[in-house]
């Protein structure tokens, strides 16, 4: 099941075209292009924008059954209509935050706890270890 993601800079009177979009992701390419960045306070960049860490207002993720044909605000917009609001899966905290949910029930497609760090906030770790060890070295970032 494809997710789809917008991100929206602070700003009175945003308009689509200063906005991030991106359609039809699968679970590997929606951690590492958008979750893991901003879990690390990085810019998150789509569609040849790219919107820095400190000026995300909102990150929107909708799960849809089918993929959606169009590209853009109009492709997220079809998948907004037609999908499941899946943000407070994946977002619990401002970007830098590294955080996941404490449900576990609340975690989304290939979210696992980690459970060194229960009742903390925690890292999420995705499937593939590679995106793990190249993203969430803790140490490096300096939160315990």
């Amino acid at each position: 099941m494809p997710f789809h993601l917008r991100v929206r800079p602070k700003g009175e009177g945003i308009r689509p075209h200063q906005m991030v979009f991106a359609v039809n992701l699968d679970d590997e390419a929606l951690r590492s292009r958008f979750l893991v960045p901003y879990e690390h306070g990085q810019a998150l960049t789509g569609g040849g924008r790219s919107i820095p860490a400190s000026n995300i207002d909102q990150v929107l993720v909708i799960e849809t059954v089918e993929p959606v044909e169009e590209t853009g605000s109009t492709g997220w917009n079809h998948a907004e209509a037609k999908g499941t609001n899946r943000t407070d899966d994946f977002i619990i905290g401002p970007p830098g935050g590294a955080t996941v949910a404490l449900e576990p029930d609340l975690l989304g497609p290939g979210v696992e706890r980690n459970p060194k760090r229960v009742g903390r906030s925690s890292w999420f770790s995705a499937r593939a270890d590679a995106i793990e060890m190249a993203y969430l070295d803790s140490s490096s970032v300096g939160f315990a």
